[in-house]
This record gives structure tokens, sequence and C-alpha cells, in this order.
């Protein structure tokens, strides 16, 4: 019985690594290229990488314009006109073949990302700045626009300030009454 319990808590604790490393898929960088802390060229440099190296990638914006890679220890996006894998005997550049290759769409979601990956870095200490920079630069390959604001929480929004995914997600949910803890759930009659 403790071996079994043993073994049921290993697995459950490896679990927990299983989302990402099902998802990482390894490339090589085309040429020399900069590593950014978001996906665009205005985010800051988180190292250089040279070319031919291999990288992890996590996913991709839906366009596949960036991915979201790790190298040698950092984390951060790449261009992916600037990242290839082999695919039907040929190396090509991920931005024409990622959906082939089975890749992961990602979103960016500046705070959480800042947060898990570069709270140590020098250009942490400006996040204030490079959270506008995400904001006033907002793309819709990056995903449904992230706020911590819970007044800005998208079910709050009036319907034009919603993402239009995000719109459609509203409009096909089914009404769901709020009740008040205890109160018992009103159900119709038949």
């Amino acid at each position: 019985m403790l071996y079994r319990s043993i073994a049921v808590a290993a697995l459950l604790a490896s679990a927990v690594f299983l989302p990402e490393m099902a998802t990482a898929a390894t490339a090589v960088t085309i040429g020399t290229v900069s590593l950014r802390a978001g996906p665009d060229a205005g985010y800051p440099l988180v190292r250089t990488i040279h070319d031919d190296r291999p990288v992890q990638i996590y996913g991709c914006l839906n366009d596949w314009s960036w991915c979201d890679v790790g190298y040698s220890g950092d984390r951060g996006w790449l261009d992916g006109n600037y990242i290839a894998s082999d695919y039907q005997g040929r190396r090509q550049p991920l931005i024409g073949i990622g959906a082939m290759l089975g890749l992961g769409i990602v979103s960016f979601d500046f705070g959480n990302y800042w947060d898990s990956y570069y709270r140590g870095r020098p250009f942490y200490s400006e996040r204030g700045r490079w959270e506008n920079h995400y904001h006033t630069n907002y793309k819709s390959s990056w995903g449904p626009r992230a706020t911590h604001n819970d007044n800005q929480h998208p079910s709050r929004m009036q319907p034009q300030e919603r993402h239009p995914e995000m719109q459609e997600h509203m409009q096909n949910r089914p009404h769901e009454e709020r009740r008040e803890p205890g109160q018992e759930e009103h159900k119709p009659d038949r």
C-alpha cells in the first residue's frame, strides 16, 4: 500500500511538468537573432543567439510571427522568420510550417510573462514603461489583451470594448444566474 501511494504521488508530481514538456519542440536559429522580452522588436533584448543554435519552442502566436522560446536557461521571444525546423526533408522557416509541425498557439500576457521570467533583469526596473509599451503596441495576434484591473475584465466590459473573439464567446455563452452564498438555485417550471 505504501509503495502504491508513493508511486501515485510521484506520478502526480511529474504530471505538473508534462504540459510544458509535451508542447516544447526543438528548432534552430537562422542567422544571429535577438531574443526579446516580448513579441516585438521594441521589447528589451534578453540575449543574442548565434546562427544554427537549437532553441526550445514553447508555442507561437496565432500568426506564427513570434515564438516563445527557451535557450541556454533564458526565456523570450524570437521572430518566426528566423527560426527553422526540418519539414518534408528540408529545413524551413517556422513561420510557414508551424501549423504542420503541430506547434501550440500561445498568447502574450505581459504581466504574467515578465513576472515569471524577468524579475532579476535590469530592464525589469522599468516594468511600468514596458507594460505601457504592451498596451500601446498591442496586436491581436498576441491573444486577448491582458489586464490586471478587475473593472476591465472582459466579462465586465461593454460589448464594443471587448476583443472580437471575446465578444463572440460572451454572446454564445449560456446565461448564468448569479446567486448569493447560501441562496437556493432557482429551477424553472417544466
